[in-house]
């Protein structure tokens, strides 16, 4: 477990996280505005897996985030 700025954290490995982690691409980080990776992010994060597809109504989405 780490400190900084009055904020603490503890990292762990991408394959010892639980469910309540998202993965995203690193080419998100190509991205030129923070809303941009917000939506990209919260589509990930809303990503079925038996489905293999996110599909938020807009009205979710804004609620959302």
């Amino acid at each position: 477990m780490r400190k900084l700025n009055d904020i603490t954290y503890s990292l762990k490995r991408y394959d010892y996280l639980d469910g309540n982690y998202t993965q995203i691409s690193n080419d998100v980080y190509k991205m030129t505005t923070g809303n941009e990776f917000k939506i990209y992010s919260y589509l990930c994060m809303r990503y079925n897996k038996d489905k293999k597809y996110a599909f938020p109504s807009i009205r979710t989405m804004a609620d959302d985030c």
